[in-house]
């Protein structure tokens, strides 16, 4: 059975054709069916992707088989932009003669009539031609209604057309014949725009419902040839889609998928899919991540409709919040597991609930409105509202304080010009209650405060009289009294405002923490360790002793130590940065920028020079390999050449258009240029053209030398790359790209060529032409990419404002944000420890690729679940829920990724002589292979049910292994089973093995944890304590640590009696890891943090790096590296020994030396925070 056969019963976006096996028919199939049979008006109006078009086009297909004529107007292709009244209008009669074939010469007949309006001229070409020539019922489909709101010119005629076709039925009886079917994301009320006119209130509502069991069916086609419980799978499908087609179709489609790729077509057989594993299945393939999964696009659509309308958004995410914050209902038993179900609010038809429901967020259900399914429950979550929130409003970290504080913290409320800049931005706006009631109060306390202000005034003049009547003894005595009462009130308001300062002063270096664990989060590194310092400081200066704040300050400085990567920021520039290149020496950096000039600065961000003549935006720059020369270009259509200290020395002339892109040979005797004139053209040095290369349709984005200087590689807007010969022979052309090539480069050898490209990849293509392999690369278009100099590592920039780091082979390396926009270009440093870029946020940043605390291991594609070293040290394993295995170095090398079933990877572990790597997944089979990728025989539990932790002896070669059955088994070295008993009532978490081999530990979801003895399975002791699963377990010489998902760590002694219990962790603790000598343990959380505690429990330190929860932890043998995984999926091998040793506030000092000294755009307050910090 092939895959297509299987595939192709889903279609996933689109409209489904007539005859799709898939098509599910609902009830709105035979009520618009019905309807439009006997001639009424009906409107289909509902969120996107319910279905309208693949309803339309199935009713079409029914009505023409019974001699009705149907044609369809789709508005969006009239378009709405660069449209006239006119050509909209009779865009819509040409597509009618076109669609039924009527005999007309339409052109003529639409201007002999000019003398009519518009609407009248269509109104007429409806009667006179339409329906005098087919003498049939006649159906018009109008398609994506709601396009016709955003024209330019009021469509209220064309309804009203509409409505007059049903009014003049009694009057001219061909009218009956005439019925229209309008399909759109939008309400009647929104159809006319003038309220004065007549309501568009004609036509018949035909509701648009979800799937429901009893009418999927032929859902069910596809199912059955996969799974054994074809009705149970889509029931479950059913219940996490909430019958939403589109995502219907989807997941029934993943299940096909998913099934095929883990089984070999050899001996295909349905298997049986339980509800835990299509859990994870949906939330490995939509859920996570779902921004780069989203395609065909159905989450991003219903996300930027609520964010479409700045005016709106707040309003609907506030009442969106709501439904999310509204009590549960009861468990569904078929409900999701990971998910509640929430009562929702009360319908009351209001603006914002009307556009939420057109989002297709939600849905009416039993009067109230809920979320539509637990998919958009678990994308759009209430975190997700948060960032929204966060992004929207100005304020949004006062109002949040504010918030925490139950609204009684007034140092939270804005003042003076924040509550004026506030305000302003609030004009024009529908904000949500909170801002409403934080406005509100900001203006209460400001009006007080000035009231304040009057009365102390009021309090100064009382004074001056009483002062002027001192002649009367009497009335000195009164105010010598008063004063005495006045100093004695001043005195208690004193302590009052002192104990009020101390605590505000407190929440004010919280929240430039919590901004730092912010910025942290969304990954501005440098900017969160700024904001970092500016906390310390505070701390300093306020000599705070609040542990609790202490120990916050302590911690978002530390995670922007550790994970520290952009070291320098250069500002200066008017306009976008375009252009980036390092001077051959890499003792300087070149940028041009839109502002017209070139900078030359020194790594430390000092400026050398600006060089001024170019009258236009400059994009294009490059040093000569000597370094005695600088080229530059842009939109003047001039290349200049400027001396090394910035004296312009030649300005080249020829092109007629933008220079876009300068590349000088490797021996500095030519220099290539590319242009908008769609030329390359190839000058001598001394500024003479030596030849003009033509061939490109379209403009020249980019030119690149070979580094052997006989090939010339240009990419071009028309989506190819040519290599040329240096006297102009064009040797061949590359094409694969879809979209604009944006840049070229030759790897070290000149083997390899890579490009870039609008179309989100870059491409490796082999100097014959042949694509060697294409790398889905930024989520927005690549506009740029370098070689590092050693030609091992990829670097890209695009839209999408990041910086990656690319193996050659595609995996991805790393990850780095910072740039507020676009981030145009890119450049490596000579020893490729550098790397610049620059943005249109007009700024460069230097990155840093190594530091002394740690090395981050990316290319997985979701949560890592499970890290491990090798007995001796050299090798890490890392299992992730992406289903795949990889090998590192202890350097952070990628070495390989082991094949695999496909299954999801809950733990992976070396066997004691180092030689096997055993996984375990969903599948219920164990995985083995030899460090050099070849495979073993895997091991399959009986039960097929999945596996969550496996454990190798570490005297002997056996294994015990745990997971859904809530059985331990113990096999042998060659993988025969020897053992097996029911360990547990509930699921089995995590299994380890003590260091002398003789016990094992297990641990479940119902929070209970067992000793036994290794050589007979025989229980030695309960560990009862836990209020939760726990899923974290580690054996000692001397004792056990566990953790749970109650937040604390317990201690036990080898025969079950609990030493101590620690608290710190904030949430499930996942992993626990003994050092070598039991003289340390760690533990890693949810709460994205990894502690090193002592073994008596004292707290040695806390790591923060991660952006998600961390899920394993693992020593090295000599114990002075440890590894963490995590839900960002990422691996961080962290260096104890520097860790431990640095103080994280003089390391910052030292990271940010630079940017300090030299930044132009810096706040002079801020120059001073490592002010004597040694």
């Amino acid at each position: 059975m092939t895959f297509q056969l299987l595939h192709s019963r889903y279609q996933v976006g689109g409209s489904l054709p007539p005859d799709a096996t898939c098509y599910v028919e609902r009830k709105a199939d035979e009520d618009l069916y019905r309807a439009l049979l006997g001639a009424e008006f009906c409107y289909v109006f509902n969120s996107r992707q319910m279905g309208k078009s693949s309803l339309r086009v199935r009713s079409m297909l029914r009505l023409r088989e019974v001699g009705v004529q149907c044609c369809t107007i789709d508005m969006t292709a009239i378009g709405v932009q660069q449209v006239s009244a006119e050509q909209w209008y009779a865009s819509i009669a040409a597509s009618l003669v076109s669609s039924l074939g009527l005999k007309v010469q339409f052109g003529q007949w639409w201007r002999d009539h000019a003398h009519l309006t518009y609407v009248n001229r269509l109104e007429l070409f409806l009667e006179k031609i339409l329906l005098a020539q087919i003498p049939q019922n006649v159906v018009i489909f109008v398609d994506e209604i709601d396009s016709v709101l955003a024209l330019k010119f009021p469509a209220d005629d064309f309804f009203a057309l509409i409505r007059s076709c049903y009014d003049q039925r009694s009057e001219k009886p061909r009218f009956n014949r005439l019925s229209f079917a309008l399909l759109g994301v939008t309400t009647p009320a929104e159809l006319i725009s003038d309220k004065q006119r007549t309501p568009f209130n004609i036509g018949r509502a035909i509701e648009l419902s979800g799937f429901r069991f009893s009418e999927s069916a032929p859902l069910l086609a596809g199912l059955k040839r996969v799974v054994k419980n074809p009705e149970a799978v889509l029931k479950y499908i059913l219940n996490w889609t909430g019958g939403q087609p589109f995502l219907t179709q989807k997941f029934c489609d993943i299940v096909v998928r998913e099934v095929y790729e883990q089984t070999s077509p050899e001996d295909f057989e349905p298997v049986g899919i339980s509800a835990l594993t299509l859990e994870y299945l949906f939330q490995l393939r939509v859920i996570d991540n779902w921004e780069a999964q989203d395609r065909p696009e159905h989450l991003r659509t219903i996300r930027d409709r609520i964010l479409g309308n700045p005016a709106q958004t707040g309003r609907l995410l506030e009442l969106y919040q709501r439904i999310l914050r509204s009590p549960d209902v009861e468990h569904d038993q078929n409900y999701p597991i990971f998910q509640r179900r929430h009562q929702g609010i009360e319908i009351d038809s209001s603006v914002d609930q009307i556009a939420l429901l057109l989002s297709g967020l939600v849905e009416k259900s039993d009067g109230y409105l809920r979320v539509k399914n637990p998919v958009y429950q678990a994308v759009f979550d209430l975190n997700w509202i948060d960032r929204q929130f966060t992004k929207l409003r100005p304020y949004s970290e006062a109002l949040n304080q504010w918030k925490r504080s139950s609204y009684q913290d007034e140092s939270r409320l804005l003042r003076g010009q924040a509550l004026i800049d506030a305000q302003k931005w609030s004009m024009g706006k529908q904000l949500s209650d909170e801002d409403y009631r934080f406005l509100t109060a900001s203006q209460t306390a400001e009006e007080q405060s000035k009231l304040r202000d009057l009365e102390a005034d009021r309090a100064q003049v009382i004074a001056a009289r009483l002062a002027s009547e001192r002649r009367s003894t009497k009335l000195q005595r009164r105010l010598l009294a008063l004063l005495s009462l006045v100093l004695v009130i001043a005195i208690l308001l004193g302590l009052v405002a002192f104990s009020q300062y101390r605590g505000a002063t407190r929440s004010s270096v919280s929240a430039i923490a919590s901004n730092s664990e912010l910025l942290y989060s969304l990954g501005y590194g440098m900017d969160a360790m700024i904001e970092a310092m500016r906390a310390h400081a505070k701390v300093e200066a306020l000599q705070i002793q609040d542990p609790k704040t202490l120990a916050q300050v302590d911690r978002v400085l530390g995670q922007t130590v550790y994970t520290a990567a952009e070291s320098n920021r250069f500002s200066g520039h008017a306009g976008g940065i375009r252009c980036v290149s390092f001077s051959p020496d890499g003792d300087s950096v070149a940028t041009c920028s839109e502002d017209q000039t070139v900078k030359l600065w020194r790594t430390d961000g000092s400026q050398i020079a600006t060089l001024k003549g170019h009258s236009g935006s400059v994009f294009a720059t490059a040093f000569s390999p000597d370094g005695e020369l600088i080229a530059t270009g842009g939109a003047d259509n001039s290349v200049r050449l400027w001396s090394h200290d910035g004296w312009s020395t030649a300005r080249l002339e020829g092109h007629a258009g933008t220079i876009y892109s300068i590349a000088f040979s490797p021996d500095g005797r030519a220099i290539a240029t590319g242009s908008g004139d769609s030329t390359i053209k190839l000058w001598a040095r001394d500024g003479e053209l030596i030849r003009t290369l033509r061939g490109h349709q379209q403009v020249v984005n980019a030119v690149a030398f070979s580094p052997d200087g006989k090939t010339i590689a240009s990419g071009s807007a028309d989506r190819t790359i040519k290599l040329w010969s240096l006297d102009g022979k064009l040797l061949r052309t590359l094409s694969g790209h879809d979209d604009a090539v944006q840049a070229v480069a030759f790897d070290l050898e000149g083997t390899e060529l890579a490009s870039s490209s609008l179309d989100d990849t870059i491409a490796l293509w082999d100097t014959n032409g042949k694509l060697i392999r294409q790398i889905d690369a930024q989520s927005d278009g690549v506009t740029d990419l370098a070689w590092s100099p050693n030609g091992d590592t990829i670097a890209s920039v695009g839209f999408d404002k990041g910086l990656k780091l690319w193996r050659r082979d595609g995996t991805l390396l790393r990850s780095l944000q910072g740039h507020q926009n676009t981030a145009w270009a890119v450049a490596f440093n000579p020893d490729g420890q550098l790397i610049v870029t620059g943005s249109a946020d007009k700024t460069a940043r230097l990155w840093r690729l190594s530091n002394d605390w740690m090395i981050r291991l990316e290319g997985h594609t979701s949560d890592v679940n499970q890290v491990a070293f090798s007995p001796k040290g050299q090798w890490i394993v890392s299992a992730s829920k992406d289903r795949s295995i990889k090998l590192w170095s202890q350097g952070g090398n990628f070495a390989r990724t082991f094949k695999s079933d496909r299954s999801w990877k809950f733990d992976a572990e070396f066997s004691p002589d180092g030689e096997i790597i055993a996984s375990t997944g969903m599948n219920g089979r164990i995985q083995r292979w030899k460090l050099d990728g070849t495979p073993l025989k895997p091991l399959q539990a009986p039960s097929g049910s999945a596996i969550e932790s496996l454990a190798y002896s570490p005297i002997q070669a056996s294994l015990v292994t745990g997971g859904q059955d809530k059985q331990l088994r113990l096999w042998d070295a060659e993988g025969k089973l020897i053992r097996v008993w029911a360990a547990h009532d509930a699921p089995i978490q995590k299994v380890v093995f003590s260091p002398d081999g003789q016990w094992i530990a297990s641990s479940s979801l119902d929070g209970a944890v067992r000793l036994w003895q290794a050589s007979t399975g025989k229980l030695i002791a309960p560990l009862v304590g836990h209020r939760g699963e726990v899923r974290a377990i580690a054996i000692s010489r001397s004792m056990i640590a566990t953790g749970s998902l109650d937040r604390s760590i317990k201690l036990w002694k080898l025969d079950g009696t609990l030493l101590k219990t620690l608290e710190g962790h904030q949430d499930q603790v996942y992993s626990i890891a003994f050092n070598p000598d039991g003289t340390k343990f760690a533990s890693a959380s949810l709460d994205k943090t990894i502690k090193l505690w002592s073994d008596d429990g004292r707290l040695i330190t806390t790591l923060s790096g991660h952006t998600d929860g961390v899920r394993s932890v693992a020593f090295s043998p000599d114990g002075e590296l440890l590894a963490s995984a995590s839900r960002d999926r990422t691996v961080i091998v962290w260096n104890l020994n520097q860790v431990l040793k640095t103080n994280p506030t003089i390391a910052a000092c030292r990271w940010l030396a630079d940017y300090l000294a030299t930044n132009s755009a810096l706040e002079e307050t801020d120059r001073s925070l490592c002010k004597g910090i040694n």
